[in-house]
């Protein structure tokens, strides 16, 4: 009778810090968890560095030295059956790289989840290292349709040798309490339109300041901004708008858990003006979404995957585009009423992938059928 228990060496990023790709891998591996039986066993690698630049790079290098001194390790008794790693976005792949090729001759399959549009927008020599090597027997995981087909056409992948599978980040809120709440459609009501990213000009922080200014004159449009900023130019601008317009103009800084829960549900639409070259699946539009808040925002990355076609807006037309919205939204029953059913739907839409993401994510890790 054989009792040697199958082993997944699971490679990644786990909080903290918390942010977006290391929130993600958490809910994976929670998933994984439970749901492993009693022939399977996870054994966990936080790939994550900390410290000034040299003593990350010294601290990542040495965990990727640990990995495959355990892949050898192992590898006499057969045990380990599937390397996964979710992959960094940058510069982290050169730590990445050494276990990924032992990997291919030390295990049975391989999965590699990309949450990055980093190397997908712009070609990388240490993602194409990565595919030169025992190519076989290997899944992709990407966030959406288009993030897969950028990656297909920068690295040449044989589909007779390869898997992939479209695994959309909206699987990670089932664990959490998001009710969909019945909102007081009513025209020339007060509203609220919420902000929350990293306040940078590439994340539309401008843009959130050029609409209000538009709107400044309207009492009952409120404005609430919440994210960390480095940018003293940024900080400056919140003071004098939160000093100028007391009653329209809010930022409350960073909010987590139970607080940004709360201030998604009071919140009845979202700005979301992003022109990030890398924006991937932002966890924030699904967290609205959950939170019954009308999102409205560009087409960047799997953007469009993700949002109704009726709220999204290309960034040169963005803010005429979204006053327009606002405006009716504000002043229309009616369109109030069409965007709400519209908003059901994409929360519909959401917990469905969530629904298909986790089946697919245990299938691909425990169906032994394969």
């Amino acid at each position: 009778m054989n009792n040697k228990k199958n082993i997944i060496f699971f490679a990644c990023q786990l909080p903290p810090p918390v942010h977006g790709m290391s929130a993600v891998n958490k809910c994976v591996l929670n998933l994984l968890e439970i749901e492993a039986q009693q022939n399977e066993n996870i054994q966990v690698f936080n790939t994550f560095g900390t410290g000034n630049s040299i003593k990350k790079f010294i601290i990542r290098f040495s965990k990727g030295l640990n990995i495959v001194y355990k892949l050898v390790l192992n590898f006499k008794n057969r045990k380990v059956t599937t390397y996964y790693l979710a992959v960094s976005g940058g510069f982290g792949i050169i730590h990445e790289i050494i276990p990924w090729i032992f990997a291919g001759f030390l295990t049975k399959k391989r999965i590699i989840h990309h949450h990055s549009f980093n190397y997908c927008n712009n070609k990388s020599y240490l993602m194409k290292i990565m595919q030169l090597f025992k190519t076989t027997n290997i899944t992709n995981i990407f966030l959406c349709l288009k993030h897969k087909e950028l990656f297909f056409r920068n690295y040449f992948i044989k589909n007779s040798l390869n898997k992939y599978l479209i695994i959309p980040n909206d699987f990670i809120l089932e664990y959490n309490d998001f009710p969909v709440k019945e909102k007081n459609l009513n025209p020339f009501k007060r509203i609220v339109i919420g902000h929350l990213s990293n306040l940078t000009s590439e994340k539309g922080f401008y843009t959130i300041i050029e609409i209000f200014e538009k709107l400044k004159n309207n009492k009952n449009i409120i404005f609430e901004i919440v994210g960390p900023t480095n940018d003293d130019k940024i900080n400056l601008l919140l003071k004098q708008y939160s000093d100028s317009f007391p009653e329209q103009f809010f930022y409350l800084g960073s909010l987590y858990g139970s607080q940004k829960q709360a201030w998604f549900n009071q919140i009845d639409l979202f700005l979301f003006p992003s022109k990030y070259n890398n924006e991937a699946y932002p966890l924030v539009l699904i967290e609205a979404i959950h939170a019954n808040a009308v999102i409205l925002t560009t087409p960047i990355g799997c953007l469009c995957e993700i949002n109704h076609s009726s709220f999204i807006f290309e960034y040169e037309e963005y803010v005429n585009e979204v006053i327009k919205f606002i405006n009716r939204y504000y002043a229309d029953n009616l369109f109030q009423m069409k965007c709400n059913d519209e908003l059901h739907q994409l929360y519909n839409t959401s917990k469905q992938k969530a629904i298909d993401a986790k089946r697919d994510l245990l299938k691909e890790f425990f169906d032994t059928t394969k």
